[in-house]
């Protein structure tokens, strides 16, 4: 995803810290909670970590919580090199029950989710695609602290 912004065909996102991603930053990454906030009122809040994941590789966990909205935890396992390995989200919207089972392995995600539909009832769908080197927007908060963010950098 962060090569599609970019002039650059896409290629694997890796934290070599010989190269393009400092992989201390990673380590650094400090457990974080904000507020979230709609016309200055507070609604929720979210919390999120980033940590060593058992096996190797890294963990991020983030859980959101906007009372009588959106209660949802989501975890996402990275390798040590920074790709995907999977995404489970877990939560209600609305009351409503949601989840999202995503694998990452051979050139492909597989996986399924269900979500609340704006009827009331819930929308299902296996997922089973091809996939070249992808970021999952669910990545992206910790990802992106081990990027080089300069003018004119490109990943």
């Amino acid at each position: 995803m962060v090569a599609a912004l970019t002039d650059q065909a896409p290629e694997p996102l890796a934290f070599r810290p010989d190269d393009n991603c400092d992989a201390s930053a990673k380590v650094r990454l400090p457990d974080r909670q904000v507020a979230i906030r709609v016309q200055g009122r507070e609604v929720g809040h979210q919390r999120s970590t980033f940590d060593p994941a058992a096996g190797g590789g890294w963990r991020y966990a983030e859980t959101t919580v906007m009372t009588g909205r959106v209660e949802q935890t989501t975890v996402v396992l990275l390798g040590p090199d920074g790709t995907m390995r999977s995404v489970e989200q877990r939560g209600t919207g609305r009351g409503l029950p949601m989840a999202t089972d995503l694998a990452y392995a051979e050139g492909r995600v597989r996986g399924r989710s269900s979500n609340p539909a704006a009827d009331g009832t819930i929308t299902a769908f296996d997922i089973d695609s091809a996939v070249g080197a992808v970021v999952d927007d669910n990545a992206l908060q910790a990802l992106v602290p081990a990027l080089p963010l300069a003018e004119g950098a490109t990943w």
